[in-house]
Formats: C-alpha cells, structure tokens, sequence
C-alpha cells in the first residue's frame, strides 16, 4: 500500500509543472527548468522542495524576459535587485530558499 499523502504533494508538483508548461516563456527556459526539476529528483530532493522551486521559478518567469542561457552577471543583479524591492509581493516565496 502507498503511502498516504494527505497534503496531495504529487498532485501540487503537477500543477506546479502544468504551471510551468503554460507559461509565455521561452521553451528553452520551460525546458531547463523541467529539466533542473529532474536533476533535483536525482539527487534524493523531496517532492515538496521540488515543488517550492518550480514556484518560484514560474514566478521568475514572469518577471525575467530573456532566455536563462543569454543571462549575465547584469541581468541576475538586476533580477536580484528587482526581488529585494518587491519583497511584499515576490521576495518573501525565497524565505527559506
């Protein structure tokens, strides 16, 4: 018998997932982060920390516009700055990151 998952965490992963796939982003960026979420399941992560990542990823996204691989130094500081300045609406989801 499995175990019982009262908190449906497979289910808020998919979503989370579903989340990603849905976005207006590029597909290079969907693909690396779908990618980096199975790399993160290779190394023994649990499916709730899984999960918070992809959140916060989606949340990137939506504030990030160029592909992840074209980023610099610059685009990062600024992506950094721009999440320290925001703190009530997008920094507080890195709390415990």
């Amino acid at each position: 018998m499995d175990k019982l998952d009262i908190h449906n965490r497979q289910r808020r992963l998919e979503l989370a997932k579903n989340s990603i796939r849905a976005c207006s982003a590029s597909n290079k960026n969907k693909e690396a982060i779908l990618s980096f979420s199975n790399y993160c399941f290779a190394e023994g992560l649990s499916v709730d920390r899984v999960e918070h990542y992809l959140r916060i990823f989606r949340k990137i996204l939506e504030v990030f516009p160029k592909d992840f691989e074209s980023a610099n130094r610059k685009d990062i500081v600024e992506l950094v700055r721009s999440a320290r300045c925001h703190r009530g609406n997008f920094l507080n989801d890195f709390a415990y990151w």
